[in-house]
């Protein structure tokens, strides 16, 4: 791993050299670091993880997953389930700008969440219909489903946030955004985010929090040393944790639920061949990226569930790290000196591991060029197909319905997110079947089947599952590090008093 160490000392180096003047940090403010702008705070069109995480502070849904990845209530007090139907009890909710939620409101809401041009219309089709009355003062939701869903409740209605009517139809909303969350906008730029408390606190608890975006590695772990950043979650390369001692950092760390993987062009008319994916498999030293790149904070994966989900299938194994085999298959088919491309996004972590997988794969006798962007263009690319190969990541993968999102035909790209364009008429119908099946211990033979299915095509190569390392200055209390990566927890901060 030479080459690795080529890429690091340099930057490390320069860490270490540079001395930084800090910029203070107001005691009535918590600043967090981002490596990434937002794409927006409109709930109805936030897909990237930054965006999807803010807007759970400044909005409520009906439920949520807590950092334990259990379902919690939200908005909702308390709700029943009957059959197909649910019924939510909503606590007494009103708007940053102090208007009450109505009943059109939340009407409204699930209408936008269903319109078809929504990102997220597929996982609300199946709503037959939703009722809302005013009961004893209380808002009453009642929604009934036109089959039985086994993730309606923990993966689909999370997504929804309360939506004010008559402010959401506004363009500018996305600039102004109204929610009913603990905290509402008080600015925003490219380079700053900042979210001010909407409820008198107790002692100690910021009335701000500051999201600093700071898009380059090496500036980001600079303002972190220079005490600039109070909370880093999970971006910082585990390589550069070494840089911050335990006298004036704190850093934490637990296995996450986000996986990296290469996504894979299965249009593309020398990745249609299983013999050749098989063959990029086994040119990949996953053991060893893990072991030098991310410093041991990674588990090899085999799939898109990490092995403490439920729904793991433990019979499942990558081909064997063989660069030798690799290289043959591809003389067979008569490959050496194709050129295929190896997409990412030009976030630096990104890059540098992207780099190490070229390299590898070069072994075989390809020609792997790699290719950058930024997020906002990437992500078109990758929906429009212009792409051979991907590398990516799947954050917060908690149920298994995650495959039919990456793999059922109905949801090929551009409008839904199977990005391969995988199409299995087999698998299509073991997903349909695990959707509706109520019983845990059938589901899990019904997505045993399916893991393995996409394990023996080689529809995409998983490469590791990601632990999440956040570091934080010393004397910050109740900051926990959720095993989905949210930001739920950061409402309850304490900063050391100076």
């Amino acid at each position: 791993m030479n080459q690795l160490k080529i890429y690091l000392f340099p930057a490390i180096i320069f860490l270490i050299l540079c001395h930084c003047k800090p910029n203070p940090i107001p005691s009535d403010t918590l600043t967090v670091a981002l490596d990434s702008e937002p794409k927006t705070l409109d709930p109805r069109k936030a897909t990237d993880a930054n965006g999807m995480r803010l807007a759970g502070l400044l909005f409520h849904g009906l439920v949520k997953i807590g950092p334990d990845l259990k379902i919690q209530p939200d908005g909702a007090k308390s709700w029943i389930q009957k059959n197909r139907t649910y019924t939510f009890f909503l606590k007494d909710l009103t708007f940053s700008n102090g208007r009450p939620v109505t009943r059109d409101d939340l009407l409204f809401t699930f209408d936008e969440f269903q319109k078809t041009s929504s990102p997220f219309h597929s996982a609300f089709k199946n709503i037959e219909s939703i009722h809302v009355e005013r009961e004893k003062g209380i808002l009453k939701l009642q929604i009934s489903l036109k089959k039985f869903s086994a993730v309606f409740l923990s993966a689909d209605l999370p997504i929804i946030k309360i939506l004010p009517k008559k402010e959401a139809l506004k363009k500018d909303f996305h600039k102004n955004p109204i929610g009913t969350g603990i905290f509402k906008l008080k600015k925003k730029t490219s380079r700053k985010i900042v979210l001010e408390r909407r409820f008198p606190s107790e002692p100690n608890l910021p009335k701000y929090i500051s999201f600093l975006i700071i898009r380059d590695a090496i500036t980001r772990v600079q303002k972190i040393l220079a005490g600039e950043v109070d909370i880093a979650p999970s971006v910082v390369s585990p390589e550069k944790t070494f840089l911050f001692s335990e006298k004036d950092f704190q850093i934490l760390s637990a296995q996450g639920l986000s996986t990296a993987y290469l996504l894979l062009n299965l249009k593309n008319p020398y990745l249609k061949n299983k013999e050749v994916r098989k063959a990029l498999s086994q040119a990949i030293h996953r053991e060893e990226i893990i072991q030098y790149k991310l410093k041991g904070y990674g588990l090899l994966a085999v799939s898109l569930i990490s092995p403490q989900n439920f729904f793991f299938n433990k019979t499942l194994a990558n081909p064997p790290f063989d660069p030798e085999k690799a290289r043959q298959i591809i003389q067979k088919h008569k490959l050496e000196n194709i050129t295929l491309s190896l997409a990412c996004s030009n976030n630096q972590n990104s890059r540098d591991k992207a780099t190490v997988l070229v390299s590898q794969l070069n072994k075989t006798g390809l020609k792997i060029s790699l290719g950058t962007a930024e997020w906002g263009t990437f992500y078109e690319d990758l929906s429009r197909g212009q792409f051979d190969m991907a590398f990516l990541k799947w954050v917060g993968v908690t149920d298994p319905d995650i495959y039919n999102l990456a793999f059922h035909s109905k949801n090929q790209a551009p409008k839904g997110r199977n990005r391969s364009f995988y199409d299995n008429r087999i698998l299509d119908e073991l997903l349909e079947k695990g959707l509706r099946e109520k019983n845990p211990w059938e589901r899990k033979k019904i997505y045993d089947k399916v893991q393995s299915l996409i394990n023996e095509d080689i529809a995409i190569i998983p490469l590791w599952h990601n632990k999440e390392i956040s570091i934080t200055k010393k004397g910050i209390k109740n900051y926990v590090l959720p095993a989905n990566g949210d930001f739920s927890t950061l409402h309850k901060v304490i900063k050391p008093l100076h």
